[in-house]
């Protein structure tokens, strides 16, 4: 008995119809009939998820700079303070089912709202000289916070798509 060479199938492969990219034809073109839609949707995906999140992340240096006697450790803190709402949000939805009661167009709203009024919030502690520094970063830190949470809302609706 002798073995086959490597170059060999031992399990010969059904061809398969393979239209763009490796992809089978009708998947190619239901995702050119939504190519629009599909643009959109990861547009505000990109807007939601990045942006928000990543924008109080790269922040840390900024407030550790203005809130230099606060005593808080922001590279530390702004990840801690993102991070954990978003895992309650996630937990909270899936706990009581917070994605079959509102709709996806409610979620995305409230998360967007959430977003606009806590980058307001943040601007105007920033602006404000508190005579406790540790205030201002603690109430910065809760906003940071606050966005965790909405992205938790905006983020998963995207998923859903």
């Amino acid at each position: 008995m002798e073995s086959p060479s490597k170059t060999d199938k031992l399990v010969q492969e059904d061809p398969l119809e393979i239209g763009r990219d490796g992809m089978p034809p009708e998947i190619w073109e239901d995702m050119v009939k939504h190519e629009k839609f599909i643009y959109f949707s990861l547009m505000f995906l990109n807007g939601s998820v990045l942006w928000a999140y990543y924008s109080c992340l790269s922040a840390q240096d900024f407030y550790a700079v203005e809130f230099p006697d606060s005593g808080l450790d922001f590279s530390f803190l702004t990840t801690l303070c993102t991070a954990w709402p978003m895992v309650l949000g996630q937990g909270l939805q899936m706990l009581f089912s917070l994605d079959k009661k509102f709709s996806q167009q409610t979620r995305v709203h409230v998360g967007y709202s959430i977003f606009v009024l806590m980058a307001i919030l943040i601007m105007v502690f920033s602006a404000i000289d508190f005579s406790n520094q540790k205030t201002g970063g603690i109430l910065v830190l809760a906003c940071f916070g606050a966005i965790g949470f909405g992205n938790s809302l905006s983020e998963a609706t995207y998923y859903t798509f």
